[in-house]
């Protein structure tokens, strides 16, 4: 669903998913390149220097370039980018996610890492001490970073708000929690409940914290939000900051 997001805003028009079924999986790669042309009415392939398909991945981009004239289309074969001396992969990413290098994971992504989820309703706490807050759950396959509180920005009906995100069990008010997301919005206050938002990660600010009062919490958060403004401040972001109260 994430990748559908991001084709979108990068102009994709047409996402065809193919099914990894056992018809295809076992697909010799001439007859894969054979049916997509047949298909699809391909004309021009676009792929990286460790593309494979077909059985056992035994096509690569060579078999798409011997195989161009007969079938006529043309192929691109895009070098692979690096970023201090490594190949940007899935498996890179993933390590940095994993270890809270939020800026350096924007950097290879080439968009802000993301959450995008229902908001579901929690204990309301946050209105109680002057910060209410939005929970949101997250998918059981997403990456995650470390537990903690992370600068964000927050879609919300395609406008985007400067946000103060912790991913974690909250453990100031509970030891049972489940894992979440929970996120203030600042100069916002609107029912959003049952709506979908994207919340994009920035920064990393500090570990999830389990503080001996609301107080503590609260003045903590306080914090929070300050480096927030001034993490803003230093930065220029397309971003519609909206007071709506």
């Amino acid at each position: 669903e994430e990748k559908r997001i991001v084709f979108e805003k990068n102009g994709i028009d047409i996402l065809f998913e193919c099914p990894f079924i056992k018809e295809i999986m076992c697909m010799e790669p001439e007859d894969f390149i054979k049916w997509i042309v047949d298909k699809f009415n391909v004309k021009y392939v676009v792929v990286g220097t460790d593309f494979g398909f077909g059985h056992n991945r035994s096509g690569n981009y060579h078999t798409l370039q011997e195989n161009a004239d007969k079938y006529n289309y043309e192929v691109k074969v895009i070098d692979k980018k690096q970023y201090n001396g490594r190949d940007i992969s899935s498996t890179y990413i993933r390590e940095e996610i994993e270890q809270g290098n939020i800026e350096l994971v924007n950097k290879l992504l080439g968009y802000e890492y993301f959450i995008k989820s229902k908001v579901v309703h929690g204990k309301q706490l946050g209105r109680t001490i002057g910060i209410p807050t939005i929970n949101m759950n997250i998918p059981n396959e997403k990456v995650l970073p470390p537990k903690g509180v992370y600068i964000t920005k927050v879609e919300v009906a395609d406008k985007w708000y400067m946000g103060v995100s912790n991913i974690g069990n909250k453990p100031t008010v509970g030891d049972n929690n489940p894992l979440g997301l929970e996120t203030y919005l600042i100069d916002f206050c609107q029912d959003i409940y049952g709506k979908d938002v994207t919340v994009m990660f920035l920064k990393y600010l500090r570990p999830e914290m389990k503080f001996k009062s609301i107080d503590e919490l609260k003045e903590q958060m306080n914090k929070d939000i300050v480096k927030t403004y001034k993490y803003y401040r230093n930065i220029t972001h397309n971003i519609d900051i909206l007071n709506l109260c």
